[in-house]
């Protein structure tokens, strides 16, 4: 699962299509609003699927002031706090496993996940959280970085405006 985003009236190849899995568009949607505050209005609806966007103005402007702040290392800052900010979250425990790292053969059927490998007592390991009983929240697992803003970049200077589908 992901968004698509899809220029309007796209000027050149890049500008046909943006796509971001759930794990990194809504990341970057929010690095919009925080940096670039005179889009704050549109970028709250930009992590739904239902045709939110910009006009071609205003995705250039977008562009060539997220560009600025790429050439400052504003971006280069905020990926730093980012990335800090998400190895601070705490581990959870595990919800398919109760955070035994094990399931009992009995109750495999009833877990939403494929069970792992048989261990000599014959209970699963859960493969969720790899048998440790814990496992990473799933806000830590937002992926983004300056390669994704650079990529958006050129996508919005070419995309003629876009809609999120």
């Amino acid at each position: 699962m992901g968004y698509d985003i899809y220029g309007t009236e796209p000027t050149a190849q890049e500008g046909f299509c943006f796509r971001r899995s759930i794990w990194t568009w809504p990341p970057l949607a929010a690095l919009c609003g925080e940096l670039v505050p005179e889009f704050t209005k549109q970028w709250k609806y930009w992590i739904r699927t239902q045709g939110a966007g910009l006009t071609a103005d205003a995705a250039a402007k977008l562009a060539e002031r997220l560009h600025s702040l790429i050439a400052d290392e504003t971006i280069a800052e905020y990926m730093r706090r980012f990335h800090a900010k998400r190895a601070r979250f705490p581990d959870i425990s595990c919800e398919d496993c109760d955070g035994k790292g094990r399931i009992p053969r009995g109750l495999y059927k009833i877990v939403d996940t494929l069970p792992g490998p048989l261990t000599r007592e014959g209970n699963f390991i859960c493969l969720s959280c790899g048998g440790v009983g814990h496992r990473r929240p799933s806000a830590a697992c937002r992926f983004l970085d300056e390669g994704d803003v650079r990529e958006w970049v050129v996508f919005l200077r070419s995309c003629g405006g876009f809609s999120i589908r």
